[in-house]
């Protein structure tokens, strides 16, 4: 068995491999074609097995990612994969892997080529007024589901006596037109935890904003929501928060509130068992009270 490697256009003995060039990706789910062509030098006809792999993060193939050709002496073939990124891929460089595997003079040979493109999703992210299709999350009959380890949130916010408007499902970051976050991570407030940090609107004027998740609870009870709520720290030259109110909705139906300017996590616990084998739509609050 023999290999090789050399960026986006790799030969070995009679066979040329080449990955063409792939558009910046700035779209989530929209297909970005792969093309390949294969070469065949030699005098004698090549019986190649092609294929696309080693996507990385949200990246995935859309339709076969294998076939197999043959290539005439002095011929080329060209064949098109096609790939696309799921929400939570990144903007960054990243690359594309295709290999071709040929018997040649008794020996079996692959080649194996890697083309990088560009992907930049900050231009394609923004709200709307209307709310973004949702997976849903089952949650276990015996065992917890921590709701920060999921990629399927939903952001809302709203400026005061404004409808809600909607980020994408998966999104984090901070909105251009609100100022509204939502960030993930380790957090110290006395004991250090991982959490969902969420900061309301305040730029161009103040409001609310939700962390909203689809669950499936089971149909056992007891069913209990256990979480912490704390303030971040003032910044220099900032004054002094008066604290923020954490309200846990189920759609529409308010289970839990407090207002709280505590700088260190405060326990608090929500009785979920009513709604044991039922849907509901779990709505986390910061609104700034």
């Amino acid at each position: 068995m023999a290999a090789a490697f050399n960026g986006h256009i790799v030969t070995e003995s009679p066979l040329t491999l080449k990955i063409g060039g792939i558009d910046e990706v700035t779209e989530l789910n929209a297909p970005r074609h792969v093309k390949v062509s294969l070469v065949n030098k030699g005098r004698s006809i090549l019986e190649v097995k092609l294929w696309m792999t080693d996507l990385v993060d949200e990246w995935y193939a859309l339709g076969q990612a294998v076939t197999e050709v043959n290539v005439a002496p002095g011929k080329e073939i060209k064949t098109t994969f096609q790939i696309a990124a799921r929400q939570g891929a990144c903007s960054a460089l990243y690359p594309v892997h295709v290999y071709a595997r040929f018997l040649h003079q008794g020996r079996i040979l692959t080649v194996h080529a890697v083309q990088m493109f560009k992907s930049n999703f900050v231009r394609s992210i923004s709200s709307s007024g209307e709310p973004p299709e949702r997976s849903v999350n089952v949650a276990p009959s015996n065992g917890t589901l921590p709701l920060g380890s999921l990629k399927t949130q939903r952001l809302a916010w709203s400026f005061y006596d404004k409808p809600l408007v909607y980020m994408p499902v998966g999104w984090q970051g901070t909105s251009a037109e609100s100022s509204a976050t939502l960030h993930y991570g380790a957090i110290s407030r006395g004991a250090t935890r991982h959490a969902i940090t969420m900061h309301p609107p305040w730029k161009p004027g103040g409001g609310t904003v939700f962390l909203e998740y689809l669950l499936q609870l089971p149909d056992v009870t007891p069913i209990r929501l256990t979480f912490a709520n704390a303030i971040r720290d003032n910044s220099a030259g900032e004054p002094a928060s008066d604290g923020v109110t954490f309200r846990v909705w189920a759609g529409r139906e308010k289970l839990f509130e407090r207002h709280t300017d505590s700088k260190t996590w405060v326990d608090a616990a929500v009785d979920l068992s009513r709604f044991a084998g039922r849907r509901i739509l779990l709505r986390l609050e910061s609104h700034p009270g």
